[in-house]
């Protein structure tokens, strides 16, 4: 491999004593080195890659710059170190750009898939799709930057069948039927009349079916007054156009989140954190399993609340694109296939159907 100055680096080459890499300086001088594995022969090729060449890009540099585009954009911080975090899981050390190929890029991926993460579990498929996709965007930007020539990872297909339901229904057993919603319900709207803020939070994820970056990122300003005050709620910051919405206050909500308002200055967060910080987006999930608990229903996640407001929705006949305006979706279809449960669009089809024919109203 050609750098510049005239150095170079080859190999590694199989050996019977190892593996052997050769290096090659501006005078055409052959320093060979012997390695016990192709593993350590490629890493030092890395290393010495990356040394040879101030004007190389290693992942690091580029993902450090790539924070920073982010950033430039408009992105939430939240997004940020999530897509940071992503690429970070991919690249676990620091790789020149100039020696990422398909193959090593598929060596990655399959490390990434199998490698233990969170309580010694892998990542899930939706995860490690997920992980590969950002890495592709990723990958992308730095061929716009020029960078790379090309896109290594373009190529790279996930592996594995996503959750067939949507991310945001759950697994099979952590579901939650309409009685269960409603004890859920029923004991978030207990702790919140008792002060606990956390509740409140938890209780927006489903009535609104807000996003968790959302709900912790939620300042006093954004609570709005048309008829009844706190009956508005200004989402000004989301991932995506679609996301930044207005949404209309369930009365039974308003006078909670007016609580949780009062006393603070316009720029506060609505549900603050001790160091006056909005909290990590896992804050909300904590509490939204904690409601599980104590009503006695099967834990599930703050994600998962989007998608049951969006199937008892469906279920009561509300048109897909309400309900995805709802959510911050720009394709019904996203709403309706991933995040509603089988079947609640048809049962709210026929549910109007119904009471068309019993003289009813639609």
């Amino acid at each position: 491999m050609t750098r510049r100055g005239g150095e170079r680096v080859l190999g590694p080459y199989a050996e019977r004593a190892g593996w052997r890499v050769v290096e090659i300086d501006a005078a055409d001088r052959r320093t060979p080195r012997i390695f016990e594995t192709e593993a350590k022969a490629e890493r030092y090729i890395e290393l010495l890659l990356a040394e040879l060449s101030h004007e190389d890009h290693t992942t690091e540099a580029a993902k450090n710059a790539y924070r920073v585009h982010l950033k430039s954009k408009g992105n939430k911080q939240d997004s940020v170190r999530q897509t940071c975090w992503a690429i970070g899981c991919f690249f676990r050390s620091s790789v020149s750009l100039a020696i990422l190929s398909e193959e090593r890029c598929i060596k990655l991926y399959d490390d990434l898939r199998v490698r233990p993460m969170k309580n010694d579990q892998p990542l899930s498929v939706d995860s490690h799709r997920g992980v590969l996709a950002q890495v592709k965007t990723f990958l992308n930007w730095c061929v716009e930057e020029g960078w790379l020539k090309k896109n290594p990872a373009a190529g790279i297909s996930g592996i594995g069948k996503r959750r067939p339901r949507g991310k945001s229904l759950g697994k099979r057993g952590n579901e939650l039927r309409i009685k269960q919603t409603r004890a859920w319900c029923e004991m978030a709207l207990f702790r919140a009349h008792r002060g606990d803020q956390a509740a409140v939070a938890a209780l927006v994820a489903l009535l609104l079916g807000m996003r968790a970056s959302e709900i912790t990122s939620m300042r006093v300003s954004d609570l709005d007054e048309d008829t009844e005050a706190g009956d508005l709620l200004w989402i000004p910051d989301a991932k995506t156009p679609a996301g930044r919405r207005t949404l209309e206050v369930p009365h039974v909500l308003r006078a909670h989140l007016l609580a949780c308002a009062e006393g603070k200055s316009a720029d506060q967060y609505v549900f603050e954190a001790e160091d006056g910080k909005p909290h990590w987006r896992d804050w909300i999930l904590k509490n939204v399993r904690r409601i599980c608990r104590l009503a006695g229903v099967p834990e599930v996640t703050a994600h998962y609340m989007r998608g049951q407001l969006a199937t008892i929705t469906a279920e009561r006949g509300l048109a897909g694109h309400a309900i995805a305006a709802t959510l911050g979706h720009a394709d019904p279809r996203t709403t309706m296939h991933a995040y509603a449960a089988p079947g609640s669009a048809a049962a709210g089809v026929r549910r109007q159907g119904w009471r068309v024919l019993n003289g009813g109203r639609r």
